[in-house]
């Protein structure tokens, strides 16, 4: 991994927000791998308390 994709990737999980989602996703996409569920950003959202161009933001990030 290049410098520059480490160092954007630190950047990005500095903000709260995207910290949470990425956190949230890896929670749920561990329980779904023993319990044959799927990870739904709807969940997410509402979990965290955040909007979909929120969400779709920091995803892209």
């Amino acid at each position: 991994m290049e410098i520059n994709q480490i160092m954007k990737a630190m950047k990005a999980l500095s903000n709260p927000n995207p910290f949470q989602l990425i956190m949230e996703i890896a929670k749920n996409t561990q329980q779904s791998a023993y319990e044959d569920e799927n990870c739904f950003i709807i969940d997410i959202m509402s979990k965290l308390n955040i909007g979909a161009p929120t969400v779709s933001h920091h995803l892209k990030e």
